[in-house]
């Protein structure tokens, strides 16, 4: 796999190190047979299922592979949109409900002003819908969502 450009394989022990706190932040669980890789410029993390090694790869640049899982920041776990989605389905702490109207409001790129006690990292929910992950800081949820996927003002 010598095309993949600034992509590291992670070692079991890796794998391991992220898998816990993932269970740490979230109290969920990544399960199944996925090899997983950092974006050593960037500090992101993406995921595959195994078959990714029958790929031969030596005459591409490979940048990116796989799902986007999220971001290694600071000793904490930041997901994508995806990986919020993933990692969701057997959280058991860090998610909050929003209301449609925030929902909304996160979705254009805007921060939520809301209360919460949960700290760090958080999974947003809007009814049975993850859409994404934020950090509260000064009694705002802050704004994760990527920039090229934001929905324009007009949306109501």
């Amino acid at each position: 796999m010598s095309g993949l450009r600034n992509l590291k394989v992670l070692k079991s022990k890796e794998v391991k190190e992220i898998k816990q706190l993932i269970e740490k932040q979230f109290g969920a669980v990544v399960e199944g047979n996925l090899v997983f890789f950092l974006n050593t410029k960037e500090n992101k993390i993406f995921i595959s299922n195994q078959d990714i090694g029958l790929i031969n790869f030596n005459d591409f640049n490979v940048n990116s592979i796989g799902l986007y899982l999220g971001e290694l920041y600071n000793n904490e776990f930041r997901p994508s949109v995806e990986g919020a989605q993933l990692i969701a389905k057997t959280a058991t702490k860090n998610i909050l409900e929003v209301s449609r109207e925030e929902a909304l409001q996160y979705l254009q790129g805007k921060d939520i002003e809301k209360q919460t006690e949960l700290q760090g990292f958080i999974i947003l929910k809007c009814g049975s819908d993850i859409i994404g992950s934020t950090r509260k800081k000064e009694g705002k949820l802050l704004n994760f969502f990527p920039k090229q996927r934001r929905l324009p003002e007009s949306v109501a």
